[in-house]
């Protein structure tokens, strides 16, 4: 079984049409799209559509991220977390909202985590919250807590960077990172993989990823993969945001164009 993870696309929908050729020539079992479907980009329909599609020819699984809590938040009148976030963010976030069809947002199937061949499937952490997990000290805490929940490995979004930590050998959680992890089943060994983020990523060479797990009776085997797209006109059409500037200069930022 091939179980394809993307996560954080983030309003890039040029990325997510590279992403998306690439995830359907690797012929998965099982879709798992991981959250975080908008802010930060300017393509509100078309990532809709492209994903509409995806989801049309694999069965998908939907993870529900902490950015489409802050627009169901929105759409109730509650403004508590988009106020608590940086200025940059809120703005994006409003701009956003303006052009959300929020009725097409909540007609996805929704989870909060998926459980499936002694995987947890989470957009954040195996903890049920937003938090974090960067660190070796947060990757070892995640590890601990999957393998008293029972899993074997989990996988999870939100930090933009794709890590595959191998616990307890301690490897994998910085950006100098495997891009292959194998697992057996037998033992106590647990992997806590990141998918890093198919529209923004923030890993040192700002480098799109997606993830790919093979199932075996015996084994899991995680694939990182990086995603090739043209970087130069999604970083125009994010400075073309009727945004501050500082606002779209610090979108911008996060990618390398090579100038």
């Amino acid at each position: 079984m091939r179980i394809a993870v993307l996560s954080d696309i983030h309003g890039n929908a040029t990325a997510l049409a590279a992403a998306a050729a690439q995830v359907e020539a690797l012929s998965p079992d099982h879709l798992v799209i991981l959250g975080d479907l908008l802010t930060y980009g300017p393509d509100v329909a078309e990532v809709f559509d492209r994903l509409d599609a995806l989801a049309s020819r694999f069965e998908t699984s939907w993870i529900w991220g902490n950015h489409e809590e802050i627009y169901d938040d929105l759409a109730k009148g509650q403004r508590d977390y988009l106020d608590s976030v940086a200025d940059w963010v809120r703005q994006s976030v409003e701009h956003t909202a303006e052009g959300v069809d929020v009725s097409r947002l909540r007609r996805i199937p929704w989870a909060r985590e998926l459980e499936t061949e002694g995987l947890l499937f989470a957009h954040a952490n195996p903890f049920g919250d937003w938090r974090y997990v960067n660190s070796v000290a947060d990757h070892a805490e995640s590890a601990e807590r999957l393998h008293e929940r029972g899993f074997h490995a989990g996988v999870f979004g939100h930090t933009h960077r794709s890590r595959l930590y191998a616990h307890p050998r301690g490897t994998g959680a910085t950006d100098d990172h495997p891009r292959t992890e194998s697992l057996g089943k037998a033992g106590d060994e647990v992997v806590v993989a990141n998918a890093g983020s198919v529209g923004q990523p923030r890993n040192r060479t700002a480098t799109s990823t997606f993830l790919t797990i093979d199932v075996s009776p015996s084994a899991y085997a995680f694939d990182i993969h990086t995603v090739a797209y043209d970087v130069h006109q999604h970083v125009a059409s994010v400075l073309a945001l009727p945004l501050p500037a500082a606002t779209t200069q610090r979108l911008a930022g996060f990618f390398h164009t090579g100038e």
